[in-house]
């Protein structure tokens, strides 16, 4: 396999109209800006996009993916809620009523990033979700946080974060700057939202203006920002389709990437660069192959500490 070849395998992949170009939020400069994200979220729970009888879905989807965390993550989830009555199953034996979303809602002196709060069997229920794209939690945020709410029949607690599903799976290994503080913060990250709500609620969406924002919107999780002065995280979810197609140019031209980042590797503290064929490839195709070495470091254990350092060392 040449350049040659890889240059086209990547410009007939469906990869090159995603990475090839930037999404509109990082045009905009928000790509992980944790106040953007938490707008989008509060919008995509809300469920005004979506016919009247299926705007609860986002919600139900959201509640069924913290109780599968829950799980992972050896936590009793009626302990979390404060309800020995309330049940998943119940989302769909009741009618889901009066959904209501805000963003940073003040209230006596706290600020949850999102809030959602709807009625279900006549109970009121809540769900307060903390996003860190590319902080860490505040002193004792999250204990605060519990210990403040927690006055309603049924609360949910979610702790949303960017790290990679093969961390968060392994919860338990887990360290203090990873996850949060309160042990009733169901972890969940972007992944999961992307792969357990979006993808679920997309085929529901009739109207093609709000199937291309919600697209712009997963665009801009899978979207390396290499081009920001604050690199908290070089992508955020994968769609599946997305990281086969990653994987499967990995396994068909694995020597060749690897000597385009060595190149760039060796080049980066030149102050003249030398453009040979190596550098250029990178320069025309840095964000997908910086796409496709981070779907390999999350889905490939045997060359996952080794390509980090090396991605690390070219940005």
């Amino acid at each position: 396999m040449s350049y040659t070849d890889l240059q086209y395998a990547l410009k007939a992949s469906g990869l090159w109209q995603t990475y090839g170009r930037k999404s509109l939020l990082e045009i905009l400069s928000e790509c992980r800006k944790e106040t953007a994200h938490s707008k989008f979220i509060a919008w995509l729970l809300e469920g005004s996009y979506l016919p009247e009888e299926k705007r609860s879905t986002p919600t139900i989807k959201f509640i069924e993916l913290l109780s599968q965390r829950a799980t992972n993550q050896n936590k009793d989830l009626c302990r979390i809620t404060g309800s020995t009555s309330f049940s998943v199953d119940m989302l769909h034996e009741h009618k889901i009523e009066g959904i209501n979303v805000t963003t940073e809602a003040p209230k006596d002196g706290y600020k949850i990033d999102v809030h959602v709060s709807f009625k279900l069997n006549k109970k009121t229920v809540n769900i307060y979700i903390e996003n860190k794209v590319g902080s860490k939690e505040r002193d004792n945020q999250t204990n605060d946080y519990y210990k403040h709410f927690n006055k309603a029949a049924v609360c949910f607690y979610a702790y949303l974060t960017p790290i990679p599903s093969y961390r968060l799976n392994d919860y338990k290994s887990l360290t203090t700057s990873e996850t949060c503080k309160c042990d009733k913060f169901i972890h969940i990250n972007y992944q999961d939202l992307l792969d357990e709500v979006i993808e679920n609620i997309k085929p529901l969406i009739n109207d093609a203006h709000y199937t291309d924002i919600i697209n712009q919107y997963v665009g801009s999780l899978t979207l390396p920002t290499i081009y920001e002065k604050e690199r908290h995280s070089y992508i955020m979810a994968l769609s599946k389709n997305e990281k086969e197609e990653m994987l499967n140019i990995w396994a068909n031209f694995e020597p060749e990437i690897r000597s385009i980042l060595d190149e760039k590797q060796r080049q980066k503290p030149l102050k003249h660069k030398y453009h040979n064929e190596e550098w250029l490839m990178w320069e025309e195709n840095k964000n997908i192959l910086t796409a496709i070495v981070t779907a390999v470091i999350w889905n490939n254990r045997t060359t996952r500490d080794e390509l980090t350092k090396l991605l690390k060392n070219i940005n």
